[in-house]
């Protein structure tokens, strides 16, 4: 009798144990099913939702590349601190993200944190050659004043025949902001150094 009892728990274990691995994947599929459905509709408060749901319902190693995605939503958002903690999150279970690393440069960046957005920034810069993220390193070390380290930078974005053709936001003196070629952006920026040097020259003459 009692390895009858003792074999009916176990049954019964085995059967609720499955149930919810079944739910959980019906689950994880409905999920899926609206991320794609509101990014076909371009929803992204939606896909969102979506992909926290996929996400708290699956392990570490399988959410890694929808937190990837969800920090990808958020930066584009422009919601850059939840992007932040997922990004590094990212970066603690797969350290070769790139994308993950540069997402978290420019977070820091767009939350005020130039030293740690240079950090990120300079890891990238030696990984991927990309004009993009050369011209990124240079704004942040423009506003630490690490001025020749910015100027080598910029000059990397100018030799680079690519800079024409990718765009970076650039500060217009109204308050708003305009995407322009990168290669103009490096221009502006160097433009901007050599007055700030002529005058700092004069200051000290006078």
């Amino acid at each position: 009798m009692k390895k009858i009892i003792y074999l009916l728990i176990v049954t019964g274990f085995s059967f609720t144990a499955n149930s919810q691995v079944a739910f959980s994947d019906s689950l994880k599929k409905h999920y899926v099913d609206i991320y794609r459905q509101s990014v076909a509709y371009n929803d992204v408060r939606t896909a969102i939702g979506a992909l926290h749901g996929y996400v708290a319902l699956s392990n570490a190693a399988q959410g890694v590349p929808y937190k990837d995605t969800l920090a990808m939503l958020y930066f584009v958002n422009k919601e850059f601190y939840p992007s932040l903690l997922l990004s590094q999150e990212v970066l603690k279970q797969d350290p070769s993200n790139t994308d993950a690393l540069a997402r978290s440069g420019e977070c820091f960046q767009a939350l005020g944190d130039p030293k740690s957005a240079v950090a990120a920034l300079e890891q990238i810069t030696q990984k991927v050659k990309n004009p993009y993220y050369n011209y990124q390193l240079a704004i942040s070390q423009y506003q630490l004043k690490r001025i020749s380290e910015s100027e080598n930078n910029l000059k990397v974005v100018l030799a680079d025949t690519n800079s024409n053709k990718i765009a970076v936001v650039f500060p217009m003196p109204n308050g708003s902001v305009q995407q322009i070629p990168a290669s103009a952006g490096a221009l502006n920026i160097l433009g901007i150094m050599q007055m700030e040097t002529k005058i700092m020259h004069r200051l000290k003459i006078l």
